[in-house]
């Protein structure tokens, strides 16, 4: 049985899903293009982005930003997750 904060992090993912599905995809494709500076980023270049929508939060005049800003930051934070190479024990 999975734990309170793991549920709740089953559905936060679940959004942010929804949000690369529903917004990202769309705008951006599905994987980035030649033209894409975004293509080009390391770990460190997409934690910059990251704070950038964090940084926004609180600001926004229109509903609904807040949460759309931090669905944005986690998709950068799993960008730069995966820009790391892969951690090996031993």
């Amino acid at each position: 049985m999975a734990s309170k904060q793991e549920s709740k992090w089953t559905v936060f993912a679940a959004k942010v899903a929804a949000h690369i599905r529903d917004y990202v995809i769309p705008q951006y494709g599905d994987d980035l293009n030649d033209d894409e500076p975004a293509k080009f980023y390391d770990a460190r270049d997409c934690i910059e982005q990251a704070k950038r929508y964090l940084a926004r939060f609180g600001t926004s005049q229109r509903q609904g930003e807040e949460h759309r800003d931090l669905l944005k930051a986690a998709h950068w934070i799993q960008k730069a997750f995966d820009r790391l190479p892969e951690k090996r024990n031993g």
